[in-house]
C-alpha cells in the first residue's frame, strides 16, 4: 500500500474508515482515500500569447544558463541551477516557461513563503503580459487555474500530476527543507521536468547531482558584475554592540539610507523596535506579525527607514541600496546558509548596486567563516581572482 500523493509505505500511517483507506502522514493537506481519483478537473489550458518582456537585458552568463537550461529540460533532465543570491534566478527560466506553454503544457513556479508568492506573482504578471498568472496560497485559494501558477509549497497537493513543469525556488529554505511530506507532495504534482532554484543547495539536492538524477548549472556572478559583498565581522561582548549598534544606525540616518537590522528571536526583536522607534523610522517583522505586506510597502516607499526582523526576512526579499546589521552573528539560529541569504539582500540589483554587511559576533564560529568562503569561492570564480580577507576582527 502506498499513498499516491505522498508516496508513503508506513502500513502504522493508513487508516481505514467508515469510507475507505487513506494516509494519515498527509491529512493535514485534506483527506483524501487512496482509492479515489486524485486529480481535479481544470478547464484546458489555452495560452493564445505565451511571450514576455523583461525590464532589463539578460548578461551573457545569464544567457548561457538559461540556454543551457533550455538544452537540458528539451532531454527530459531535472535540473539544479546554483546561482548566488541576485543572479537572477527567476529571469533564467523565462525561456524554458515560453517553451513549455507554446507547447500547452502546464507550469509552475512554487515557493515555500506567501509574501514571496505575492511578490513574485506580480512579477510574473508584468512580464508575462498576455498570461494570467495566478497566486495560490494562504487567502488566495478561490482560484486555482490559470496559464501560469505562482504558489507555495504547500498548495502543490491540489495539483496531482498536472504539471509539466515545476519550478521550485528556494528548495533549501523552512519549511520545504528536510520535509519529506511536502517534497514528495512536491514531485506527486509533477509528471515532467522539475527545476531547483537556489543560492545555498542542501546535501539531498547536491546528492542528486553526485547520482546524476539533477544536472546542476552554476552562477557565480550578478547582473551588476560586481563581486558579492563581503561582510565585515566584528568580535565584541554584547553590550559593546548594543552600543555599535545605535552608531551604525546613526550614520545610516544621516547618509538616508535604509537597512535590514536581525536579530535571532522574536523576543528581541520586539525590545529594539520599542526603544529604537523612539528615535527612528522603524518597522517589524517576524512570524508573528500580521501585517507584513503593508509593513513592506511602507518600507519600499520610504515611510520606514530601518526594519528590524528575525531571519524570516533572510531571503526571497530584493531592494536596491539596501545596508544589514546582523545582532549576535554567533546565534545558533544563524546557519552559515542562513548567513549568506542575509549577505545576499546587500548590494543587489544594477542601479544601485552598493550596500554594506556587517556582522557582530561575540566570538568566532565555523558558520560564519562557511559564509565568508563561500562568497570568496563564487567571487574567485565569477572574477577569476584571488583575493585576502581580512577575518582577524571575527
Amino acid at each position: 500500500m502506498e499513498c499516491p500523493r505522498c508516496k508513503n509505505a508506513d502500513p502504522k500511517y493508513f487508516y481505514y474508515g467508515s469510507k475507505g483507506w487513506y494516509c494519515r502522514k498527509c491529512i493535514s493537506f485534506r483527506r483524501v482515500l487512496l482509492d479515489q481519483p486524485q486529480q481535479m478537473d481544470f478547464l484546458p489550458l489555452d495560452v493564445v500569447d505565451e511571450s514576455y518582456e523583461l525590464p532589463f537585458s539578460l548578461t551573457q552568463p545569464q544567457k548561457d544558463i538559461s540556454r543551457q537550461l533550455l538544452q537540458c529540460l528539451q532531454r527530459k533532465e531535472s535540473v539544479l541551477i546554483s546561482a548566488v543570491c541576485g543572479a537572477g534566478k527567476t529571469e533564467l527560466v523565462y525561456a524554458a516557461i515560453a517553451y513549455y506553454l507554446r507547447q500547452k503544457k502546464r507550469v509552475a513556479f512554487a515557493i515555500s513563503r506567501r509574501q514571496v508568492v505575492l511578490q513574485l506573482q506580480e512579477r510574473l504578471q508584468r512580464d508575462f503580459k498576455h498570461l494570467k498568472v495566478i497566486a495560490v496560497c494562504e487567502g488566495y485559494t478561490k482560484e486555482l487555474n490559470g496559464d501560469l501558477i505562482v504558489c507555495t509549497t504547500h498548495q502543490l497537493y491540489r495539483y496531482y500530476q498536472w504539471f509539466d513543469l515545476l519550478i521550485i525556488d528556494e528548495p533549501d529554505a523552512f519549511p520545504y527543507h528536510n520535509n519529506e511530506v511536502l517534497q514528495a507532495i512536491a514531485k506527486s504534482s509533477c509528471k515532467g521536468e522539475i527545476v531547483y532554484l537556489s543560492a545555498t543547495p542542501d546535501e539531498d539536492l547536491l546528492k542528486q547531482v553526485k547520482q546524476k538524477e539533477l544536472v546542476q548549472l552554476q552562477l557565480s556572478i550578478r547582473p551588476s558584475l560586481r563581486p558579492l559583498a563581503m561582510p565585515i565581522c566584528y568580535r565584541m561582548p554584547k553590550s559593546w554592540s548594543r552600543i555599535f549598534l545605535f552608531f551604525w544606525l546613526e550614520k545610516r540616518k544621516k547618509q538616508q539610507r535604509k537597512c535590514f537590522v536581525f536579530f535571532p528571536t522574536i523576543r528581541l526583536v520586539e525590545i529594539w523596535y520599542r526603544v529604537l522607534s523612539k528615535w527612528y523610522l522603524v518597522g517589524m517583522i517576524t512570524s508573528k506579525t500580521k501585517d507584513k505586506d503593508e509593513v513592506m510597502k511602507q518600507f519600499a516607499k520610504g515611510e520606514i527607514q530601518i526594519l528590524i526582523c528575525t531571519t524570516i526576512l533572510e531571503r526571497g526579499i530584493t531592494f536596491e541600496g539596501i545596508d544589514v546589521l546582523v545582532m549576535d552573528a554567533q546565534h545558533i539560529v544563524y546557519s552559515s546558509s542562513s548567513l549568506i541569504q542575509i549577505m545576499g539582500r546587500v548590494a543587489r540589483g544594477t542601479k544601485d548596486p552598493s550596500g554594506e554587511g556587517v556582522f557582530l559576533s561575540q566570538r568566532k564560529t565555523e558558520r560564519i567563516q562557511q559564509c565568508i568562503e563561500y562568497i570568496r569561492l563564487n567571487n574567485e570564480a565569477a572574477f577569476g581572482v584571488t583575493k585576502t580577507y581580512d577575518t582577524n576582527r571575527i
